[in-house]
């Protein structure tokens, strides 16, 4: 063997000793010293599971559980934030803590359109132009003083532009987004994060295409339901473009706002047609 040679496989043997006798932070384990790792750190919890509660929408998507990342889209003004809050308060009456970071409105003004009674829930008391880092602090922050927390509502993905690094926009949002779905993997937690469209430059049903400036959004996504009102009404559509858990895709479902949440709704065919041919026309009328 040539001088060089031996020093190439010394220099081999030496990289993959040292590879063999790293024990820090990252370091290949067996599941076994993972899950007694968990248990002597007391974090063996059970995934969190929770009901939307609206009926069909559960037998399309089974349920929201922790380390997912759901996705709520539609246009301006047709109830992204509505279903939100509706979500909120299914979650509060199982007995779930929720952590909202609402930057659309005032606090006064979120609360208000609770309703009389609203549910309980956590929020910062003043919000910042949030980086990841600082959402992730009080994530921690509500864990330590609350106990578990199951969810987490982010209102809405374009106030994280702060984290922009590249200056390639749709890059950076996937990038984002895959941030998000790993936080709620190693925190146990489900982040709900409302997405605008671009669906005003489309004729045709929203799709996972449709979300704003990013095909790499839906694409970390566990599940992206959408939603779009009918003739301006109470009366609205849920349509759950991707479930990775059930594989449902392009499932609907009708619901109507009552109080200050959307309720499921069963409509007479006849009735069915109507909106549909509604629909149709809005659709043409954007073409």
């Amino acid at each position: 063997m040539k001088p060089e040679d031996i020093i190439k496989d010394n220099e081999k043997r030496k990289s993959d000793t040292d590879l063999a006798n790293y024990n820090g932070p990252g370091r290949v384990i067996t599941s076994w010293d993972k899950l007694d790792q968990l248990q002597a750190e007391k974090k063996f919890e059970p995934t969190i599971t929770l009901k939307t509660k609206i009926p069909d929408l559960d037998e399309h998507i089974r349920d929201c559980r922790g380390g997912q990342l759901v996705i709520l889209s539609g246009d301006e003004g047709e109830g992204k934030t509505l279903l939100a809050r509706t979500l909120t308060n299914s979650f509060s009456e199982q007995d779930a803590r929720s952590l909202w970071f609402s930057y659309e409105e005032r606090h006064d003004e979120f609360l208000a359109k609770f309703g009389e009674t609203v549910p309980f829930f956590l929020l910062p008391s003043e919000l910042e132009m949030s980086t990841l880092t600082w959402i992730t602090q009080r994530i921690k922050e509500a864990k330590a003083k609350y106990g578990t927390i199951h969810a987490v509502f982010l209102d809405h993905l374009h106030y994280l532009t702060d984290e922009v690094e590249t200056g390639n926009l749709s890059n950076d949002l996937g990038r984002i987004c895959r941030k998000l779905k790993l936080l709620a993997v190693n925190e146990n937690i489900i982040i709900v994060l409302i997405v605008h469209t671009n669906r005003s430059e489309s004729a045709d049903e929203p799709t996972i295409r449709s979300l704003r400036d990013s095909g790499m959004i839906g694409k970390e996504a566990d599940t992206v339901v959408f939603i779009w009102r009918l003739d301006g009404g109470d009366d609205a559509v849920l349509k759950i473009a991707k479930c990775r858990a059930t594989g449902a895709k392009n499932k609907k479902v009708n619901v109507s706002k009552i109080g200050p949440f959307l309720r499921e709704k069963t409509f007479e065919p006849a009735v069915r047609q109507i909106h549909a041919e509604k629909l149709k026309e809005r659709s043409q009328g954007r073409a």
